[in-house]
């Protein structure tokens, strides 16, 4: 989680977090709902809200819920046309300082290959310092959960022929992308 032209910033101290956590909101004002519609290339934004709950992770990390809850408004792929969205998603994270990062790396095997096991947590990120900002983690959540390809309900996508041009099929198979080649090799 590194610091950059994020539209949406909110430093928090890890040394003010208490044994029992610590719950903040985070609300996006008018000028960072603009600025989070050109980084997500969007059409508008009505709302972005996300409620934070931190708790203090093993000795020196932060375990991280938040609910993030906005309103948003998309081209649809199709059509072109605006697509109002509301978004209401919970989601989870582990952070723990870099200087403890050399306890989360994975190690090549023997044969130089890294292993994962897909049924094991997920690592935690990693934090410089005693900042998180909430901003970011909002922002990397919000991207996730944004729809790359958002369609109005009952529209569907064009179909295209798979048949080029001039190439007829002899049956239902769909014609060999050798035909086409054939067209274009020019006689001896």
């Amino acid at each position: 989680m590194t610091q950059s032209t994020n539209p949406l910033s909110r430093p928090f101290n890890v040394e003010e977090l208490s044994n029992k956590g610590s719950r903040i909101v985070v609300t996006a004002s008018p000028q960072e709902m603009e600025a989070i519609v050109r980084a997500a290339a969007l059409e508008a934004m009505e709302s972005f809200q996300v409620r934070f709950e931190l708790r203090p992770w093993r000795k020196t990390g932060v375990k991280i819920v938040g609910e993030l809850e906005a309103d948003v408004t998309q081209k649809c792929v199709v059509t072109l046309e605006p697509l109002a969205t509301s978004m209401s998603e919970e989601f989870s994270i582990t952070v723990v300082p870099l200087s403890e990062a050399e306890k989360y790396r994975v190690a090549p095997n023997e044969e130089g290959e890294i292993e994962f096991d897909l049924e094991s947590i997920e690592p935690p990120e990693f934090f410089e310092g005693s900042t998180i900002d909430l901003g970011v983690v909002a922002m990397e959540q919000f991207m996730l959960m944004l729809d790359p390809y958002p369609k109005a309900e009952g529209v569907e996508f064009p179909s295209f022929t798979t048949n080029p041009e001039g190439i007829e099929a002899a049956d239902d198979r769909p014609p060999s992308p050798f035909s086409v080649l054939s067209k274009l090799k020019k006689p001896n």
